[in-house]
């Protein structure tokens, strides 16, 4: 609740795109702690650091999406991206679950595994593609450039929805280390 709280004050301070980046570089990096640490204290470090960065993304997702794609499409951008977001979240424990089962009930590969996932969607978040914004001149005189633009938010939208996939399957809590 606290980095939620915090994570509200900073988002105002700078741009959502850097936060969200931030938040996403502290879920890989709590997720690779938590997969190395073996002392109380660095499970508390790292158990710290992933709460703040998932209650900040959540915080971050409707955010973003009204950002990066404005509110003319927003329902249908942010339906298609819960879809994303559930079934992320519906997957990442199985998929963990199969992958500690293999390793002989060790944690530490579901860990390495997430925070993979984790960098794999921040990747995608940062080269995904630049929103192309659309002025209303250009879109009325060429059609070759329109449907451009259309492509490249198409593309957009469909990097960022497999981002938050990938963010989703890592954002599960294994509850024993």
């Amino acid at each position: 609740i606290i980095g939620r709280l915090f994570g509200g004050w900073v988002v105002e301070q700078m741009s959502i795109r850097k936060f969200a980046i931030l938040m996403m570089l502290l879920q890989a990096l709590s997720l690779t702690i938590l997969s190395t640490g073996y002392s109380v204290v660095t499970l508390c470090i790292g158990l710290a650091m992933f709460g703040a960065s998932v209650g900040n993304l959540l915080m971050l997702q409707p955010l973003l999406i009204a950002e990066a794609f404005g509110v003319k499409s927003y329902s249908r951008i942010f339906s298609l991206s819960n879809l994303m977001s559930s079934c992320g979240t519906a997957m990442g424990p199985a998929l963990l679950g199969v992958i500690y089962a293999a390793s002989s009930n060790l944690y530490q590969l579901p860990y390495v595994t997430a925070a993979v996932f984790g960098a794999l969607g921040l990747s995608l978040f940062i080269f995904g593609g630049k929103i192309i914004k659309q002025s209303s001149r250009a879109w009325s005189s060429d059609r070759a450039l329109k449907m451009k633009k259309v492509k490249a938010r198409a593309d957009n939208i469909v990097a960022y929805d497999v981002m938050v996939f990938l963010e989703s399957c890592c954002s599960v809590s294994l509850t024993k280390k």
